[in-house]
């Protein structure tokens, strides 16, 4: 007990002053420095080790937070992509559940069947109008139509004529005579030259049909569809955009046909439209 009394008496000389200082520590303190160094040091050493794993979890955190960001940003390419491509089969479904019956198309398996020797093409009827774009004069320009006030432009809507030559066939749709319909017009042109999107639009259908050989159809944002057929060859492929007045291919004699021309149809939903209401190269628009 005394040994725990006793202590030390420690002399501490300052540099400015002459003033001597006593200090005075218990002995146990003193020849217990070296375990509490090694004590503290051993603590110091935990809480480095202790710092440096925290560092090590927050980069590792941050790298897998990282590496999260990237996984939801693919996830939602991902998804828009798979998006796209589910719009496009319904697009595609609607279009053979509307159109399918009135454009021959076949399905998938029977698009390149040879033609039957005895499908014979139907002639042109001559109608004597000749398909080119009016002067843009008042008397030549129709009322204001409706979808002016829905928001879209004339570059939504099949406004462009897609190829300047002569009408051969015109419309004609009487429901009571399915028989006797034709859904669009034909316009006579020669072999070769370009065949222009009517309205921007996207392509839903680029392939060889027994009817229509070369066919290409367009989906427009106003909900308009247009049908480009006949066609020698085709320029676009499925799910290219294509501005309004861009080529999709050239006039051809492809399908049931006899002579050069464009088979060039409107649909709004499952009913046909007749060109001459849109555009302004055809006479019914006035």
């Amino acid at each position: 007990m005394a040994r725990l009394t006793e202590k030390i008496t420690l002399m501490v000389f300052p540099d400015q002053s002459s003033e001597l200082r006593k200090i005075q520590v218990p002995r146990w303190a003193v020849s217990w420095w070296r375990p509490v160094m090694i004590i503290a040091l051993s603590l110091l050493t935990i809480e480095a080790i202790a710092i440096g794993v925290l560092l090590y979890e927050v980069i590792r955190l941050q790298g897998v937070k990282a590496d999260n960001e990237n996984l939801v940003t693919e996830n939602a390419q991902i998804s828009r992509i798979a998006n796209e491509f589910k719009q496009l089969r319904q697009m595609d479904e609607q279009i053979r559940r509307s159109l399918g019956a009135n454009i021959g198309l076949e399905p998938t398996d029977s698009l390149y069947r040879e033609e039957s020797s005895q499908a014979l093409p139907e002639p042109p009827v001559t109608t004597g109008m000749a398909a080119r774009p009016f002067a843009n004069t008042r008397e030549s320009q129709p009322r204001v139509p409706t979808w002016l006030s829905q928001g879209f432009t004339s570059r939504d809507i099949p406004t462009l004529l897609p190829v300047e030559g002569f009408v051969t066939q015109e419309f004609s749709w009487i429901a009571e005579l399915p028989w006797r319909n034709h859904a669009g017009i034909d316009i006579a042109a020669p072999e070769g030259t370009p065949i222009l999107a009517s309205a921007d639009g996207l392509v839903i259908f680029s392939d060889w049909t027994y009817r229509y050989g070369n066919l290409v159809i367009l989906y427009h944002r106003s909900g308009y569809f247009t049908l480009y057929g006949h066609a020698q060859i085709r320029t676009c492929q499925v799910r290219d955009w294509v501005p309004q007045g861009e080529p999709i291919g050239i006039v051809g004699n492809s399908g049931l046909s006899s002579a050069p021309h464009l088979h060039f149809e409107i649909w709004q939903g499952d009913k046909p439209v007749n060109p001459g209401d849109l555009i302004w190269g055809l006479a019914g628009n006035g």
